[in-house]
């Protein structure tokens, strides 16, 4: 899935949400992520069993693929798409919001923060 903005527009929108949050919003997010990483976390036999849910084929078809990562993709984008979608409606967030939340809490992830 590929984010519609730069990187400076998702710091700069990122700043003024700040202001925006307390600490129940702050824990809304967190449990939300922490849900998000446990569908990405799974094993891959379990992982297999969504993705080829997901897609309406046996997970045998699924294996066999020549297009077996670009099916994971996609099931990861629409995973990550459900995510945006849930903290727009959950926060009351515009579509830039959403962007710049998930991008705080990759570069926090890829931080190890």
């Amino acid at each position: 899935m590929k984010c519609p903005y730069s990187k400076n527009e998702l710091i700069l929108e990122a700043i003024k949400l700040e202001s925006k949050f307390t600490d129940g919003n702050a824990d809304k997010i967190l449990k939300m992520v922490i849900s998000l990483d446990k569908k990405f976390t799974d094993d891959r036999a379990v992982l297999n069993k969504k993705v080829s849910k997901y897609h309406g084929i046996s997970v045998e078809s699924l294996c066999s693929s020549q297009n077996y990562d670009r099916l994971i993709e996609i099931f990861k984008d629409s995973l990550m798409e459900q995510f945006r979608n849930d903290l727009k409606k959950e926060l009351e967030l515009k579509e830039k919001e959403s962007w710049a939340i998930i991008w705080v809490c990759y570069e926090s992830l890829k931080e190890g923060k």
